[in-house]
């Protein structure tokens, strides 16, 4: 399945080969567990493998709810959809799979659970008989690892603006470095072509010194070319980038489905990683601008007691500001 057909493409093709299927019969078909042998009873917990020779592999389901995922036409919206709006963040740290969401409908409950690993799965929500923190529980607490504080606000807007001027200067001088570099060898190419033309070098000669130069030429543009761009007006997007720091729990309980997805995706562009174990989740990677600012954060936390102003007047430019600026992404 590519993802580059429709359900009424697919029902069309499948009758030109005398297969009649409504298209919209189909939908579901791609979302039943069934068919890769998982068993989604409603007196059941939770899915279990059933007993029977499936169709297809576990692994092409759940390839095919990725496709569905990142296919607007094939997603219908669902009140229950709302209810696992960390579909397509979960994955199981043992086998790296999305967990796949599920309604236990004689709890009334809605789980993630691993289709491959036994044992992996968790509450969406918490409820009066939750014996664990539910999904949601543990997300706030992740993302409350990377919310800021307003106190120190000043002090981390004042760093990442050192930061960015830094990043701005250093990227200055080495773009004026390689105009300069690019010149040169402009200027060689030129006396490379009047000696060959005086007949001061051969033929062969030429060639092998036009190409080494042309290398060195292409190698040089492909760096100015590299997209390190010189970033205007930082402090505004700066300003805008720690207001929803401060506030991220706050935005991600207000926003709708999609709005916590595209969330979602800034933060841990690999999603988050839950460890059945030890009930907790795990980041493999996060927002390079999120992950600098908590770290500046902590350092200034951990210094809490001592006088913000001359944390302020003293706090000099991060560490690592010739490495590639991250983009802020909020």
């Amino acid at each position: 399945m590519s993802g580059f057909f429709s359900d009424v493409q697919i029902s069309s093709k499948l009758a030109n080969r005398d297969l009649n299927l409504e298209a919209k019969k189909l939908s579901p078909m791609w979302r039943n567990p069934f068919y890769c042998g998982v068993n989604r009873n409603n007196l059941a917990d939770e899915p279990v493998k059933g007993h029977w020779e499936p169709i297809v592999s576990i692994d092409d389901f759940i390839k095919v709810q990725e496709i569905l995922q990142r296919n607007p036409s094939g997603y219908q919206h669902k009140k229950e959809v709302d209810e696992r709006p960390l579909t397509r963040l979960l994955r199981c740290n043992l086998c790296d799979n999305f967990m796949v969401g599920y309604k236990n409908n004689q709890k009334d409950l809605h789980y993630y659970r691993c289709l491959k690993c036994n044992g992996v799965s968790l509450c969406a929500k918490t409820s009066p008989t939750s014996k664990k923190k539910s999904a949601e529980q543990l997300f706030n607490e992740l993302m409350l690892q990377y919310q800021v504080s307003g106190i120190i606000l000043p002090v981390i807007e004042l760093q990442l603006t050192k930061l960015f001027k830094n990043y701005n200067e250093v990227n200055l001088t080495d773009e004026k470095q390689l105009e300069k570099q690019v010149a040169a060898i402009q200027n060689q190419l030129k006396q490379l072509k009047i000696r060959f033309g005086l007949g001061n070098i051969d033929k062969e000669t030429y060639d092998l010194t036009n190409q080494h130069l042309q290398e060195q030429m292409f190698e040089i543009n492909k760096e100015l070319n590299s997209g390190k761009l010189t970033i205007s007006n930082p402090e505004n997007l700066l300003s805008n980038a720690l207001k929803k720091l401060e506030n991220i729990n706050k935005i991600w309980a207000s926003s709708d489905l999609e709005g916590k997805r595209a969330l979602h995706k800034t933060l841990f562009p690999e999603g988050i990683f839950y460890d059945a174990q030890n009930h907790q989740y795990l980041t493999r990677k996060i927002n390079q601008f999120v992950e600098l600012v908590s770290s500046i954060s902590t350092t200034y936390d951990e210094k809490k007691n001592r006088n913000l102003q001359n944390f302020i007047e003293n706090s000099g430019p991060v560490s690592g500001s010739r490495l590639e600026l991250p983009t802020f992404g909020l």
